[in-house]
């Protein structure tokens, strides 16, 4: 599983994917974890 840290301000709904990006799973922010819906 793929991790990664963001700000709040940083989340986006949808973000292109290129087929050489590697699915993140999880984002963690300071409001708490969100899990990643879609390619990953």
């Amino acid at each position: 599983a793929l991790l990664v840290l963001l700000h709040d301000h940083e989340l986006l709904a949808e973000v292109p994917a290129e087929p050489h990006d590697r699915p993140v799973h999880v984002v963690l922010t300071p409001s708490g974890p969100h899990r990643v819906r879609g390619r990953g």
